[in-house]
């Protein structure tokens, strides 16, 4: 089973956005569009990807083994609702960094990415 790894860029302004609509409202949305993907495959180069919505869904649907696949993004209500939602894709597992982040530290502190790299000190052995 392959592991991949996403994360989608999308647009956004200062009316629509999560901080103003739920993530249903927003993904399901006439004004959603993805601006591009970053997927990860185990332990491969990450791959960036944009274009037309068509292109884009074209590309994931036929470029992944999805149904024999672990997916893993921060914040997978958001990650897997666009996979979902936009694009017909619906892998065998999810993982959700953010969640496993508040099991392990809480939901009263930093659950964002920046703050789990800090915590585990990622940042640094990157750099390095």
């Amino acid at each position: 089973m392959n592991l991949i790894t996403i994360d989608f860029e999308t647009y956004y302004d200062r009316e629509f956005s999560l901080s103003k609509i739920t993530t249903e409202e927003y993904v399901r949305s006439d004004m959603f569009e993805v601006i591009g993907v970053g997927v990860k495959v185990n332990s491969d180069e990450t791959v960036w990807a944009s274009g037309t919505y068509e292109q884009l869904r074209d590309w994931l649907q036929k470029s992944f083994n999805w149904a024999d696949s672990m997916v893993v993004a921060h914040n997978t209500l958001f990650d897997g609702a666009i996979l979902n939602w936009r694009f017909g894709i619906y892998p065998r597992v999810w993982l959700d960094t953010l969640c496993m982040g508040r099991a392990l530290h809480g939901v009263e502190v930093g659950g964002s990415l920046k703050a789990l790299a800090e915590r585990y000190s990622w940042a640094r052995r990157a750099l390095k």
